[in-house]
C-alpha cells in the first residue's frame, strides 16, 4: 500500500530532491533512515545513555559502510548464501 502526500519543501530541498530521480524513494528512504535514528535513541535512553560522541558516530558510520560494502561484494554474499543454506541443513531436528 502507499499513501499519497503532498509536501512543501524550501527551495533548496526541493531541487536536491528533485535531482535524486525518484523522489518518493528518496523520500521514503530518508524516512526510514530517521527512524532508525528515533528508534536507536530511545534503545540507548532505555539504557541512560543520552549523548553519544561525535567520534563514536562517526565509528559506527564507518562501520556500516564498510559492512553495505561487504554486502554489496557479489562473491562474498554467494558465499555467506552457500554457507547459510550449508548451515541450515546442518540444524539439528531438521
Amino acid at each position: 500500500m502507499t499513501v499519497k502526500l503532498t509536501v512543501s519543501l524550501p527551495d533548496e530541498l526541493g531541487d536536491f530532491v528533485k535531482a535524486q530521480g525518484n523522489a518518493s524513494r528518496y523520500v521514503a528512504d530518508a524516512v526510514r533512515i530517521r527512524q532508525r535514528i528515533d528508534a536507536t535513541a530511545a534503545a540507548l535512553a532505555a539504557v541512560n545513555v543520552h549523548e553519544v560522541p561525535a567520534e563514536e558516530y562517526a565509528r559506527i558510520a564507518a562501520s556500516h559502510a564498510d559492512l553495505r560494502k561487504r554486502w554489496a561484494d557479489p562473491a562474498r554474499r554467494e558465499y555467506l548464501d552457500g554457507r547459510l543454506r550449508e548451515l541450515t541443513r546442518r540444524r539439528p531436528g531438521r
